[in-house]
């Protein structure tokens, strides 16, 4: 019996399909060399690397609010309207690093879901 579950779990999980990144209302797929201008109700998925420490990683899901900020770990609001996922990336590692929290924090930014559109 254990071994049918084994299987029947496995064969579950090799077909399962993983969600699109990001897809515009329509629920059509975002080109991710596009340069989307965050906006307000955007949900974004941030990856911040060794900020719990060395070899740690801290994944924030964050709908941006009305005013266009998003609240960061340790860091508090800071302003995403308008800013691309690179210019975004860039701007939290300058927090971290100037708030002297992470000198050389790595990021990582996913649109999820794009509604200001």
């Amino acid at each position: 019996m254990r071994k049918l579950l084994l299987l029947l779990a496995l064969a579950a999980g090799m077909f399962a399909t993983t969600p699109a990144i990001a897809a515009d209302p329509r629920g059509n797929f975002l080109d991710p060399a596009e340069d989307y201008k965050i906006g307000s109700n955007d949900l974004l998925a941030i990856e911040i690397y060794d900020l719990g420490g060395p070899g740690t990683q801290t994944v924030k899901t964050t709908r941006v609010s009305e005013a266009g900020t998003i609240n960061l770990p340790m860091i508090g609001p800071i302003k995403v309207q308008g800013l691309t996922v690179a210019e975004l990336d860039k701007a939290i590692q300058k927090a971290y690093r100037d708030a002297k929290i992470v000198a050389n924090v790595q990021v990582k930014t996913k649109v999820i879901e794009q509604r200001n559109k």
